[in-house]
């Protein structure tokens, strides 16, 4: 089947589609206006309390990943040694790919992985997840509002 024929086919599909949530909608009949207390559409959103970023656990960092994720060849291309240099929220907001997967991988017991020499407490871990999640919260949290 052409990509033509394919495309014509979706937009067919996703016309029906719409024509029948219409018609389930218009068979509700209107919808009811928002209560009194709800709050207007042309209202400012107030940006969040930017949460405190607890320290850096750059020991932890260092101990325990930098042997493979180090400046020279770091595996998976991720040199936290790079991402260390800079730590302010907008720099972890910055890379936040790199950080929220190390979050997810450290949480995971994933990293170090099984075949490491040493391994982190449950409170070095916490710690180490909690600053990433912290600092991406905050940086969140003083750009909530912002258009982008």
């Amino acid at each position: 089947m052409s990509l033509t024929v394919r495309k014509l086919g979706l937009g067919a599909l996703l016309l029906v589609a719409l024509v029948s949530v219409m018609s389930a909608q218009a068979r509700r009949g209107p919808v009811a206006p928002a209560p009194p207390d709800a709050r207007p559409a042309h209202q400012p959103i107030t940006a969040r309390p930017v949460p405190t970023v607890p320290p850096v656990p750059a020991a932890t960092f260092t101990e325990f990943c930098v042997d493979c994720h180090g400046k020279n060849r770091p595996k998976g291309g991720v040199s936290l040694t790079r991402l260390l240099e800079r730590t302010t929220p907008e720099d972890v907001a910055g890379n936040w790919e790199h950080w929220l997967a190390a979050a997810d991988r450290i949480e995971a017991r994933h990293m170090p992985p099984e075949d490491a020499d040493v391994f982190p407490s449950d409170a070095q871990r916490t710690e180490a997840v909690n600053w990433i999640r912290a600092s991406l919260d905050a940086y969140d949290a003083k750009h909530a509002g912002e258009p982008g």
